[in-house]
């Protein structure tokens, strides 16, 4: 039986076999009983742009986990139980991960390394602010699928990095502007079914938290399938956004 009362998530030790609706999420400040989860990047009103990382100063970087950590606290008194950062191609976070965005020469760029250094030192501020109750998500693209992009080889080398230091690790495609790298993960009806599994499966067989994803997932029963088989944990769709009180 999936966990779909997604209301009453604790501890990691629950969370595996979870289908969650999409709308457990929340950008704004006004929280509802059902919301557990809240993307902690869009609350701190980072500035985009195409060359932010190649741009800003060290001492702006040094600044950004330490932001990170503030809305983390907040967001858990709040009473969320998921802070999602947000790690994925085409986000502000994400692009310092990223070589086709990343070119910096100094410690935040070049190699893997360097490139993890942001993400990893944002997850020591937020436990060191928020504690073990809330839980990080983060969020990783399991290959850029562009020619100067990471591979999905680089991509679980960048989940073994981020194993046991955060909670969950979701794996997607991406967001870049590409629209078939786009499309996986805001998928038409004619875009594969799971079509971002492979990826997840792949990364899920080389760590040890649970691993979620998404991507055409529009059947009850192939989800249900998909944690049977242990292809991922958790698994995000809009078919109980749309209908998630007749799941509960």
């Amino acid at each position: 039986m999936l966990n779909v009362n997604y209301q009453y998530l604790l501890s990691p030790l629950n969370i595996r076999g979870t289908i969650f609706p999409n709308r457990v999420f929340k950008n704004t400040d006004s929280r509802t009983e059902s919301d557990i989860s809240v993307r902690i990047a869009d609350r701190c009103g980072f500035p985009y742009t195409k060359d932010h990382v190649d741009q800003i100063s060290e001492q702006e970087i040094l600044k950004i986990p330490e932001i990170y950590a503030e809305e983390a606290f907040r967001v858990k008194k709040e009473g969320y139980q998921i802070g999602v950062v947000s790690g994925m191609t085409g986000t502000f976070l994400g692009d310092f991960i990223s070589p086709s965005a990343n070119h910096r020469t100094d410690r935040w760029g070049g190699s893997l390394e360097n490139r993890m250094r942001l993400g990893l030192c944002i997850i020591e501020k937020i436990r060191e602010a928020a504690g073990d109750g809330l839980l990080i998500e983060f969020r990783i693209s399991g290959a850029e699928f562009i020619s100067d992009g990471y591979t999905a080889e680089e991509g679980i080398e960048i989940a073994k990095r981020l194993d046991k230091k955060a909670d969950i690790l979701y794996v997607a495609a991406g967001t870049d502007p590409e629209k078939d790298v786009f499309l996986r993960n805001y998928p038409s009806m004619g875009i594969l079914h799971g079509c971002n599994l492979r990826l997840a499966g792949g990364v899920r067989q080389n760590v040890s938290i649970p691993v979620a994803t998404a991507g055409g997932l529009d059947d009850l029963r192939m989800m249900n399938d998909i944690i049977a088989a242990g292809k991922a944990d958790i698994l995000y769709s809009d078919v109980l956004t749309a209908h998630g009180d007749a799941f509960r």
